[in-house]
């Protein structure tokens, strides 16, 4: 009926009008215990497997009180749709995503545009949501890009067999063929970091900090942190800068590409005062990501003194996971999978775990441990790919086009097997390391023939096999770790497998020297020579 007021349950009603009241009065206490109580909790007593009411028949329902707008109409429309592909997956359809991301469109260009300018510029009606929001917001976004992905290539292995739905369905892909597209994507989210001028406020707070160490500290400069610091807290657009930045490693990251996801945060300081301890899921998020991207880039000892921080952190504060009903169960697969890429990256270098971690992964993974330490195919492949983030293909494909749809329906694995194919091919060089270093550190001094004899080398001429084997070697057992500044940057350092046998080759001679140095993780210090 036309007349017939909109009702919901009386205290579906009453947290929808504290939703307008407390966004309207900007009280982010309030504004926290209506997202992390009260929203929660009315799911779980109304919906929690249907929707939440429509966002027509909510906007109905401000205005029958005066309290339509547009802002929380789209915020409402967040909490929506987030719910939905959390609770009722099976109903979701292209209708729904398109919707969606037309909603995730409005609300971060509005970010981006109004909410990334300094506060002075905004008459002080800057836009005040929790932490928490923000980051759900931004990393739902990246999700559901993600999820768009599957889902196309899901769908283009059966389309309607009717030829009528069949067309209007490809007319229908053609239309919106810019929904969840990649690049607008990332386009987004550099927005966002571009317009918050994140980067130049990171840039001098790591300047302040070095110019303290340095000696040079002052009432001043401890006067500029605490601004800083403040400013951090207060305001929205530093909030939405640091938290994109982590988004665009992680997205990076889910399409390969390791070295410019790194980059995107490189500014970013690994420290107990930095900001992402403010939110658990973006701190998992960001040492997850970062400790995969090192591990994939051949740097086996940060990725482990990353994800090894992180796992000691929450070894030690088991709450510390708890604090946010959310992504809690995804939080844990996040830290299980650290474990095991901590394991893989120390089969393949000479760090010793800290004792904790090792302890971990001793009681909780111990079959997967000793089947490691065989040096199986098949182990190094499975754990990879347990462990492994869940690989895009970023491509849009042409549905009216049968041969390249064809193609793109079947790309998902082979993205996946493309980057544990990259990986494989590191694990067989680090075994013909060992086997090198295995014979190397028999003798002082062999010829390069009578070693080529021991290691049955069959194919080609001995000699030059066993040279260019130990050139590998040599090449291979360099790693860049990082000591200070960009998480780029790093200092280059041979490392053999057990860190004991140093050689090299002079004319048809291999000359080899034995060392005691081990590389050592300690949780607290990054990395030290005992």
């Amino acid at each position: 009926m036309m007349g017939e007021k909109v009702r919901f349950e009386s205290d579906v009603e009453e947290f929808l009008r504290s939703l307008y009241d407390e966004v309207y009065d900007r009280n982010v206490d309030a504004i926290r215990r209506l997202y992390e109580v009260e929203f929660p909790a009315l799911t779980e007593r109304y919906y929690s497997e249907r929707r939440w009411p429509s966002v027509e028949e909510v906007g109905t329902f401000y205005r029958q009180f005066d309290r339509y707008h547009c802002l929380i109409i789209t915020l409402y429309r967040e909490l929506y749709y987030r719910h939905l592909f959390l609770k009722c997956q099976q109903e979701i359809t292209w209708e729904d995503r398109r919707l969606a991301w037309e909603n995730y469109a409005l609300l971060i260009n509005f970010l981006a545009e109004v909410e990334c300018r300094p506060d002075e510029e905004k008459d002080g009606k800057s836009l005040r949501l929790p932490l928490q929001w923000l980051w759900d917001i931004l990393d739902e976004f990246v999700y559901q890009f993600q999820e768009a992905c599957r889902w196309r290539q899901r769908i283009a292995r059966r389309l309607p067999e009717d030829e009528v739905e069949r067309t209007a369905f490809v007319k229908e892909m053609d239309r919106d063929s810019d929904v969840w597209k990649a690049s607008q994507v990332l386009e987004f989210l550099h927005a966002l970091v571009h317009r918050s001028q994140i980067e130049d406020f990171l840039k001098q707070q790591q300047s302040s900090s070095s110019s303290s160490l340095g000696g040079n500290s002052s009432s001043s400069n401890s006067k500029d942190d605490s601004t800083r610091s403040k400013m951090f807290e207060t305001e929205i657009r530093y909030q939405l800068g640091y938290f994109a930045m982590i988004l665009l490693l992680r997205l990076h990251v889910l399409m390969g590409d390791y070295f410019i996801g790194v980059k995107s945060i490189e500014n970013i300081e690994l420290s107990p005062r930095s900001f992402y301890w403010k939110v658990p899921a973006a701190h998992v998020t960001l040492f997850y990501h970062l400790g995969f991207a090192y591990m994939m880039m051949r740097r086996y000892n940060d990725a482990i003194r990353v994800m090894s921080q992180l796992l000691i952190f929450v070894s030690r504060q088991r709450s510390y996971l708890s604090m946010h009903f959310y992504q809690q169960a995804s939080m844990n697969k996040t830290v299980d999978r650290m474990y095991i890429l901590v394991m893989l990256c120390s089969s393949l270098c000479n760090v010793k775990l800290d004792e904790s971690v090792n302890q971990m992964i001793k009681e909780k993974y111990s079959d997967k441990f000793y089947k490691l330490q065989q040096e199986n195919d098949e182990t190094y492949c499975d754990l990879f790919t347990w462990s492994c983030p869940k690989f895009v293909n970023p491509a849009t494909p042409s549905f009216e086009d049968p041969v390249a749809l064809e193609r793109f329906s079947n790309s998902q694995s082979e993205v996946q097997l493309r980057q544990c194919k990259m990986f494989f091919r590191e694990v067989e060089f680090h075994k013909k390391i060992s086997t090198v270093s295995s014979f190397a550190k028999l003798y002082n001094n062999i010829q390069l023939s009578k070693l080529g004899s021991l290691m049955e080398v069959k194919e080609g001429d001995p000699e030059d096999v066993v040279r260019s084997d130990i050139l590998s070697v040599k090449l291979k057992s360099r790693q860049k770790i990082w000591r200070s500044g960009s998480l780029l940057s790093g200092e280059l350092i041979s490392l053999t497998p057990d860190n004991s046998v140093e050689f090299y080759v002079e004319q048809d001679m291999l000359h080899v020297r034995v060392s005691s140095s081990i590389l050592v993780f300690s949780a607290t210090s990054p990395l030290l020579f005992s």
